[in-house]
């Protein structure tokens, strides 16, 4: 069964790790973020999709727990 979303979303360590099209975006805890193509290795100079990262994170939060 494929996703309906076109992207996919994941941490490592501290950082917020996004799958999506033919790139990945790592945000560091700090703020800062790398875009990078997949099949190249190389990084990108895209700008970070603010509206993609939100998503993402909304979909993260789902998991957490909160005390």
């Amino acid at each position: 069964m494929a996703p309906s979303r076109p992207w996919l979303v994941s941490t490592s360590g501290e950082r917020i790790v996004v799958f999506h099209g033919n790139k990945r975006t790592d945000v560091l805890s700090n703020g800062s973020y790398e875009i990078s193509d997949l099949t190249s290795g190389k990084r990108s100079k895209d700008a970070l999709n603010i509206d993609l990262l939100s998503q993402a994170i909304k979909h993260l939060s789902r998991f957490s727990t909160q005390n």
